[in-house]
Formats: C-alpha cells, structure tokens, sequence
C-alpha cells in the first residue's frame, strides 16, 4: 500500500502527538509502533477512499480536537467522530465573463425560452389533434426541438 504511505505518517504523527501528553490508558513506549500500525489498519478498513489532498488536513484538524479534549488514551472511532467534512476545491472561474459571451448566452437563452412555448403550445394542440393535423404537429415539435437542440450548442 505505498499509496497510503502518507496516511500511515500522518496516523503516527497523530499518535505520536497524543503520546506525549501523558493520558491515561496509552500505550507504553514499546508498543507505540504497533499502536499506530493498529490505527492505520482500522482507518483503512473505514469506507473512505482516501485521499491524500482532500483527507491530511481533515486527520490534522480530528487529531488536534482529539488532544484538546481527550482524558483517557482515545479509540480510533473518537478521532472518525472529529473527522470534519471534506472541502472540495472549487475550480477558479475567470476574474471578468467575456462580454461578447454573455450576449451570445443571453440571445440563446432567449430563443430557447421562445422555443420552449412554442412546443409547449403544440404539445397542448396536439392532445386533441386527430390525423392530418397530428402528424404535422408532432412534425413541428420535432424541428422546434432540433432548433432547441442547436441553440443550446450555440458555442
């Protein structure tokens, strides 16, 4: 598992934090690395698909409320319970929207729009339509939902 490397070091270092503040019921120096071999492996049995980016500075977050508030040597599902949420990177939109875009984008929407209730009044014809007048209706529809179809390409 040498991708999850990073997750191993940074449970030891969580640990190794906890370990020097003395709490009751922690481990002795001697069974320290087995202490965090033992954590790892609960953590990886978790369903999170970890990730490095989005998950090392939830564990770091979780690992310092775990000492600030912790009295007895805590439980590997202490440290999930503080686990906060994943923040999401947001990708950055540009400083200004292309002026000659938004225009492009607001005729589109227009006619998309005028579109739209133009079907919506054949699709109310239709229900009472009988042959001839169906087939051409539903015609209609078809080429209005082709324009639909372009306009929303329109980039």
């Amino acid at each position: 598992m040498a991708d999850l490397d990073w997750l191993r070091q940074a449970v030891a270092k969580g640990l190794s934090g906890l370990v020097v503040l003395h709490l009751d019921g922690g481990p002795s120096a001697e069974t320290v690395a087995h202490t965090a071999g033992v954590w790892f492996h609960v953590m990886r049995a978790w369903p999170i698909t970890w990730d490095e980016g989005l998950d090392r500075p939830r564990l770091r977050i979780a690992f310092t409320a775990l000492a600030s508030q912790a009295k007895r040597w805590p439980a590997p599902a202490e440290l999930r319970a503080l686990l906060p949420a994943r923040e999401y990177p947001q990708p950055a939109l540009p400083n200004e929207y292309p002026e000659d875009k938004a225009k492009r984008n607001l005729v589109a929407l227009s006619v998309v729009q005028q579109l739209a209730e133009e079907r919506a009044a054949l699709v109310r014809k239709l229900e009472f339509a009988a042959e001839p007048l169906a087939t051409e209706l539903l015609k209609q529809i078809a080429e209005i939902e082709a324009y639909q179809e372009k306009a929303y390409r329109h980039d």
